[in-house]
């Protein structure tokens, strides 16, 4: 059953559930990004960038609730310097373009974290096929995506930004994260027909 999760990491506080979990993200422009995760010790979780600054963020979360999870990152010295103690972590190091790869390690779990990231050079042609690639594995695992949402959906804005926002991208890189939400969003209305 592919879902598709996503939480727009600014402004106050927001509290989600991914499955029987409780997810509370706090991010604020000056501040380290804050998740702590609630609920069932016996999911399983495949996060995708985990030396990135969300994936980073998240998987400690995962640590922190003592639940289990495979990191897919380009750099595993990296990752292991990153996070020190790796107790409960099985680190993989790869690339999400590499389907079997990711086919594999997306086998038997229970959710996937979507932090791949790309340089913004490359983001209008690289993000879509890594995406592609992620949903591809969630619909082979039959796992939902949680993928985290960013400010460069909404454009220039004074007002609070909550998840009833509506899209309103100024940037190019604003419109290739709508296209990306887009995407992850028909592969879950399309899983749930």
């Amino acid at each position: 059953m592919m879902r598709n999760w996503s939480s727009h990491l600014r402004g106050p506080p927001t509290s989600n559930r991914i499955g029987r979990h409780k997810v509370h993200v706090s991010a604020h422009r000056r501040a380290p990004i804050q998740i702590r995760i609630h609920g069932p010790m016996t999911s399983k979780y495949l996060t995708i960038g985990a030396t990135g600054a969300i994936g980073h963020a998240f998987a400690s979360a995962l640590q922190d609730a003592g639940l289990h999870a495979t990191l897919l990152v380009r750099d595993r010295r990296k990752a292991i310097a990153l996070f020190g103690n790796t107790n409960g972590f099985t680190i993989v190091e790869g690339d999400v373009n590499d389907t079997a790869l990711l086919h594999s390690i997306a086998e038997g779990v229970d959710f996937i974290f979507h932090g791949a990231n790309a340089s913004h050079e490359h983001w209008a042609k690289a993000m879509p096929v890594m995406t592609r690639n992620v949903i591809n594995a969630a619909e082979h695992s039959r796992a939902p995506v949680i993928f985290p949402g960013n400010n460069y959906n909404f454009g220039q804005t004074e007002q609070p930004i909550s998840e009833i926002t509506p899209f309103n991208p100024s940037v190019p890189l604003g419109k290739v994260r709508v296209d990306l939400e887009k995407m992850l969003q028909r592969a879950a209305d399309q899983d749930g027909e």
